[in-house]
């Protein structure tokens, strides 16, 4: 029997089929017939986050699985993150980072045995976790006075590295600083992309223009629904094969309306509100 003649779409016909459902605030998802729930519990491992995990046995292959989850999740708006760990039979699903589940699959001599890991983050405000230091050297950066540093990453990717900044300083002085000073270190400026207005929380903090999202998933599905006003520019850097992509975003929100839209008033408060997120690329042979 063909998978698709078992897994109609329809709400209505997956509760008939369920001995069982949990509960999202994005509705009501449920589990495959010839599938048994063996355990449940709150899961507090990730932070930040309210977290389920259930765990099943069922008589069914691990691909009729991942499909009823696929049809499932996708009628309730929900998209697919195409990570690496699905080769390790993981598989994440999202509508946006405020709710997400992840499916994890393992075969056995009578069917599979899977988890759901459920998390919804209600009351979470960004960068309320983060660790602020003084910046750390790097060659290819002019250096900035006053900047606070909250994340450096060079090991995720091979041949990049992200580096990401809260200043006092405005968005304007940030942007001529490195138009002045960037191609006093060889770099030669490529694009300044004015990102001045209201924009999705995501494309705010990271992605900045579209022209450089990164992300499988559109920003305004990692964070839907979520809009700040900023001011600034994404401004691109070429140097001997090298790359330097900079997001610069001065955050405008009063405190209320940075607070209602997931982000803490005291952290900019405290460190600035120009965010300065930087992408290097090394030279690829």
């Amino acid at each position: 029997m063909k998978i698709n003649n078992i897994y109609i779409i329809s709400l209505a016909v997956f509760l008939f089929w369920s001995g069982f459902s949990f509960a999202l605030s994005s509705g009501v998802i449920s589990y495959p017939l010839r599938t048994q729930l063996v355990d449940q519990q709150k899961d507090d491992s990730v932070r930040q986050f309210l977290g389920k995990s259930y765990q099943f046995k069922s008589e069914l292959e691990v691909e009729e699985i991942i499909q009823f989850y696929r049809e499932l999740m996708s009628s309730k708006g929900f998209d697919e993150i195409a990570f690496d760990q699905n080769q390790y039979g993981v598989y994440t699903f999202t509508r946006g980072i405020i709710t997400r589940l992840v499916l994890k699959l393992r075969s056995t001599k009578s069917g599979s045995e899977y988890d759901v890991d459920v998390y919804e983050a209600k009351d979470v405000l960004f960068l309320s976790w983060v660790k602020f230091r003084l910046p750390q050297h790097v060659s290819f950066l002019p250096k900035l006075s006053a900047l606070n540093e909250f994340a450096f990453d060079n090991n995720s990717v091979p041949g990049r590295a992200g580096i990401s900044y809260l200043t006092k300083a405005k968005a304007d002085k940030v942007i001529d600083f490195y138009l002045t000073q960037m191609p006093k270190l060889g770099w030669v400026a490529k694009d300044n992309l004015s990102w001045d207005g209201t924009h999705n929380l995501m494309e705010a903090l990271s992605t900045g223009h579209p022209e450089y999202n990164r992300f499988v998933m559109k920003p305004s599905k990692r964070t839907p629904g979520l809009n700040v006003n900023v001011e600034g520019a994404t401004l691109s850097f070429e140097r001997n094969g090298e790359k330097c992509v900079m997001i610069i975003n001065q955050f405008k929100d009063n405190d209320d309306e940075l607070r209602k839209n997931r982000l803490n008033p005291a952290i900019f408060n405290r460190y600035g509100r120009t965010m300065i997120c930087v992408e290097y690329y090394e030279k690829t042979s």
